[in-house]
């Protein structure tokens, strides 16, 4: 009999996982749905400004935009001085981004806006596939209805975990504030995709060793490490975890396996690591690295949702094997049980390596994947241990998981709209980046009155120009530059010697992003620098208030001021050779010759 075709062989697997492939398009819809109903809610107002409702979507934007413009490496994306150095977080996969955006010849904008529909659907189907292969019965309707629920939990179900979501949403109240976290372009998306590639990877190579899915791992691990340090470092946990459970078991081709995966991966990840290396020669390097959340801590961490996890996974584990004798020793004990187990413990591990290293990196990240993971591995036990023994126990999971995930991303996104009114305020803004993109120069450098960073990051996000003032913590710049700025940005908007002190205090978290350099200081650690900086800060202003403002403004790059409404008439006098040269929407660009 001839082998099947390959058209055949996807015709059946689209038969096989038709349930599947339909929630995929479901979750889609979903996801882009707040972008696509903003579009039509204004109509002939929107000119261009979309709905970017999660966290730094304005600034990944940025960082494309920047690549765009030629700077591939976008060492430094709001200032125009730092643009030849390397980067301390290479922009990987935002240049997939730009890829695709010039081989389709479609804006940044939609390229973002596409991602949203089509990444959180292929992550679901990779967990869903992930659940799938790890249970037993899975072509049965139960098994991978099983499968969808676990995929449900993870893309839509996410927010679950926290109480207060949950008791909102139980008072009829949105979230306001932010979308499906898989919704936002580049991370975490990108790593959930990568990691869950390469769980499949390891899973298919406990049972056979095939140099393709080898080189598949070990590109998906490469492109982790490349992208996002809480992805890589939890998947390498995870796989210690499984190979010290396949050397005990003396599994040893798996282990092989996984020594090639890893030796691959720093192959292929080997320009990162040069560029890191050379990065962390920089002056600046110590201070970046601290504002990125380098701490150094022995303090152990215990995360509550995959404490409450693994409880529950051993729990039910013992209640059902050992009550009805289904296992007798540990040897009985199926792979797929150890596997589950390797991904609780990976978050315990990651959430505590600072004990051994002494380093720690903003471990509050980390939920991007130990959520997802504690979800797949409680979606596993119960389809196959739970489901043979208390089916109607496991039909009730089931149920809560489907219906509370569905209920929270529907409120979520439904929520959402109560922002549009801030996003439709923006659209004031596109005639002046039409200004600034068409009259000129490329890498042209804006300084914007606005007391708050939105302005700044949109001007990254949709101009060729840079930004004078910037709170954006990853790029490797002098602490002075963030200093120097922050007394230019309250000058502008008119704040005297005498009301300094007062309005430190009135804004001591505007203060603290500005001049922070330990970014813990925020979790409520001390940041002695930080302590220094504003206690010498209002003596420095006032004498900073003494000095030529001109001169001061040209210790740095600077072509363009941008003011909503009319720049007041003493930073008018301050500045010889101002022009205006732009004036629409009470938005106005003054060139600084």
């Amino acid at each position: 009999m001839n082998n099947p075709s390959i058209v055949e062989r996807v015709k059946f697997k689209i038969k096989q996982h038709w349930i599947a492939l339909t929630v995929c398009l479901f979750i889609g819809l979903l996801s882009i749905c707040p972008q696509v109903f903003f579009i039509f809610h204004l109509g002939s107002e929107y000119q261009g400004i979309p709905f970017l409702q999660t966290a730094n979507e304005d600034g990944y934007l940025g960082i494309m935009k920047e690549i765009e413009s030629g700077h591939v490496l976008a060492a430094s994306v709001p200032f125009f001085e730092y643009k030849d150095t390397y980067p301390m977080i290479p922009p990987t996969f935002a240049i997939f981004y730009v890829v695709f955006s010039k081989i389709f010849h479609i804006s940044l904008v939609s390229t973002l806006l596409i991602s949203k529909f089509f990444l959180p659907a292929i992550l679901f189907f990779l967990v869903y596939l992930f659940i799938y292969r790890l249970s037993k019965d899975s072509d049965c309707l139960a098994g991978k209805i099983n499968a969808i629920a676990g995929g449900l939990l993870v893309v839509l179900g996410f927010d679950l975990v926290d109480y207060r979501t949950v008791w909102n949403f139980l008072q009829g109240q949105g979230v306001l504030g932010y979308s499906i976290i898989w919704t936002r372009p580049v991370n975490p998306i990108s790593g959930g995709i990568l990691v869950f590639t390469f769980l499949l990877c390891l899973w298919s190579l406990i049972f056979r060793r095939r140099f393709y899915v080898i080189l598949l791992a070990s590109l998906s691990l490469a492109l982790m490490m490349a992208s996002y340090f809480f992805s890589w470092t939890l998947a390498l946990s995870v796989m210690g975890v499984v190979s010290l459970v396949s050397l005990l078991k003396k599994e040893w081709k798996f282990v092989r396996s996984t020594l090639m995966i890893l030796g691959l991966a720093a192959l292929f990840s080997a320009l990162y690591w040069f560029m890191v290396w050379q990065a962390s020669k920089l002056p600046w390097a110590n201070e970046a690295a601290a504002r990125m959340g380098l701490f150094p801590s022995r303090t152990p961490h215990f995360n509550k949702f995959v404490l409450a996890t693994l409880f529950v996974f051993l729990i039910v584990s013992c209640l059902v094997l050992y009550s009805k004798r289904r296992i007798k020793n540990l040897k009985e004990v199926p792979k797929w049980w150890w596997f589950c187990l390797a991904l609780l413990l990976g978050g315990f591990i990651v959430y505590n390596q600072q004990v051994i290293t002494g380093k720690e990196i903003w471990y509050h990240h980390f939920v991007f994947y130990t959520i997802p993971f504690g979800f797949v591995a409680l979606t596993i036990l119960f389809g196959n241990f739970v489901r043979p023994v208390y089916f109607k126990s496991w039909v009730f999971f089931v149920s809560i998981a489907i219906g509370a995930s569905l209920f929270c991303a529907i409120s979520i996104q439904y929520s959402s709209r109560q922002l549009f009114y801030h996003y439709e305020n923006l659209q004031k803004y596109a005639s002046a980046f039409d200004f600034l993109n068409t009259k000129t120069t490329k890498d042209c450098v804006v300084l914007s009155d606005e007391g708050e960073d939105t302005l700044n990051n949109l001007i990254n996000a949709f101009t060729r120009c840079d930004t004078y003032h910037s709170t954006e913590i990853f790029v490797i710049a002098p602490p002075d530059r963030f200093y120097h700025n922050y007394m230019v940005s309250l000058r502008l908007r008119g704040i005297g010697a005498e009301e300094i002190d007062e309005y430190l205090k009135e804004n001591s978290h505007e203060a603290a992003i500005n001049l922070h350099y330990q970014m813990q200081y925020f979790s409520g650690y001390v940041d002695k620098k930080l302590e220094n900086n504003l206690k010498k800060f209002p003596s420095d202003y006032q004498e900073f208030l003494q000095k030529d403002f001109y001169q001061e403004l040209k210790k740095y790059r600077l072509n363009y001021i941008l003011s909503v409404g009319p720049l007041r008439e003493d930073i008018k006098g301050s500045l010889p050779g101002l022009v205006e040269v732009f004036k629409e929407n009470n938005v106005f660009i003054y060139s600084l010759s």
